[in-house]
């Protein structure tokens, strides 16, 4: 259960809630009690649009599971995963070609997210697929 103006949303098949923000991190709640993760405005919808006029959804930035709330994990971003191309042959990812080893794990930034909960009823809300903004790996 997401709070007023929270979407529940999906990202690699984990879930947070996750409030709208503008391109900046305005917007964005104070982090929970007990995080060391920092809010920041890093989700946008997939999508073909120019991200300049995605809408663009709050995290919790980390670096390891030990900065999520209890429960959390913190999902990172594939490094040196060539699929980033679109069909047009530009890179849409610009860690798509970036060698892993050039951004050792224990810096490269992620958002903390949530194991999804099994059932949920004929009522369960289904989430809206997010990804790490663009804007965010850059």
């Amino acid at each position: 259960p997401c709070e007023a103006g929270e979407i529940y949303a999906l990202v690699e098949g984990r879930v947070l809630c996750a409030p709208p923000c503008t391109n900046s991190d305005s917007g964005c709640p104070a982090k929970p009690d007990g995080t060391f993760a920092d809010p920041g405005c890093i989700l946008d919808v997939p999508g073909p649009r120019d991200s300049s006029d995605k809408k663009m959804y709050c995290g919790l930035i980390c670096t390891a599971n030990s900065y999520c709330p209890s429960g959390g994990k913190c999902l990172k971003p594939t490094v040196g995963d060539a699929t980033g191309e679109g069909s047009d042959g530009r890179i849409r990812d610009p860690l798509a070609h970036v060698s892993p080893q050039l951004i050792p794990d224990d810096t490269l930034s992620g958002v903390c997210t949530f194991k999804k909960k099994k059932g949920g009823g004929k009522k369960a809300l289904a989430p809206q697929d997010l990804q790490l903004s663009l804007r965010f790996k850059l």
